[in-house]
Order: structure tokens, then sequence, then C-alpha cells
């Protein structure tokens, strides 16, 4: 009885976790496996037209543009976040290092990399001088960094 009591206490105590996960992550992604089978317009109802939006989408240049433009992004972000991130745990954790020590080193490196990212020169000032319009390989680029950026926070 004692093992069937801790069971139910576990999962009540799951219950709001999972309520939210399923609210907020669940419900969205079949919302929109859904909606993508229908013809639907804002807050209007929408009716089934099967794959027509798939062929549609897949049929359009500027979607392939998208496609590639985001594989690009998220390989080169993460082929940059990982390594950094994986170093910078692999130098914290060594086994020698006490805990004030490894507070103290991760502050000082996040505080130079936060000073390098906004200096005069950085990525968020290179951001604002970009002609989005005109230049395909200079937006990727900076939305990438800029993606990195908001990493390091």
């Amino acid at each position: 009885m004692y093992l069937h009591c801790k069971t139910w206490k576990k999962i009540l105590l799951c219950l709001p976790a999972l309520l939210i996960f399923g609210v907020y992550i669940i419900y969205p992604i079949f919302d929109t496996i859904i909606t993508s089978f229908q013809d639907k317009y804002f807050m209007k109802p929408g009716f089934f037209i099967g794959f027509d939006n798939y062929i549609r989408a897949f049929k359009d240049e500027v979607f392939w543009i998208g496609f590639k433009n985001t594989i690009i992004i998220v390989v080169c972000t993460l082929m940059t976040q990982l390594p950094i991130g994986f170093l910078l745990g692999k130098f914290l954790a060594k086994p020698y290092r006490n805990g004030f020590f490894r507070t103290v080193s991760f502050s000082i490196i996040f505080c130079r990399l936060q000073s390098w990212i906004l200096s005069s020169g950085s990525v968020v000032k290179r951001l604002r001088r970009i002609p989005f319009r005109f230049c395909c390989c200079g937006r990727r680029w900076a939305i990438m960094r800029f993606s990195l950026w908001l990493a390091s926070k």
C-alpha cells in the first residue's frame, strides 16, 4: 500500500507540469498539423483541402530559398554554439576547480564575451549596417551572428 501511495504522489506532483506542457507544446503542434490540411483564414472556420497547401508550398521557389537559409543558419549556429558550450563546460568542470573559482572564471568569460559583442565593432552594430534588401548572404550571416549573440546571454 505504501508503494502505491508513493506512486500517486509522484503522479500528482507531475500533473501541473504535464498540463502546462500539453497546453503550450502538444496542443499547438497538433493544431498546426490539422490547420495545415485546411483552407483557413484568421478567426474563420476552415475546410479540408488535403495536401494542396503542401503541394503549393513545394512548388514555390521562395519556400525553397527560405528552407535553404533555415538549414544553413541552423547548421552554422549549432556548429559554433555546441563546441563553445562544450569547451566552456569542460573547462569549468575540471575536478581541481572549486565552486568559487568556477563562478569567478565563468563570470569573467561571460563579461568578456558580452563586452566583445556589445563593443563598437560588434555583431549588434554590424547588424544595423547590413542592407537587408540587397544582400542575401549578408542577411544570413547577420541572422547567424545575432542568434549566437542571443545564445551567449
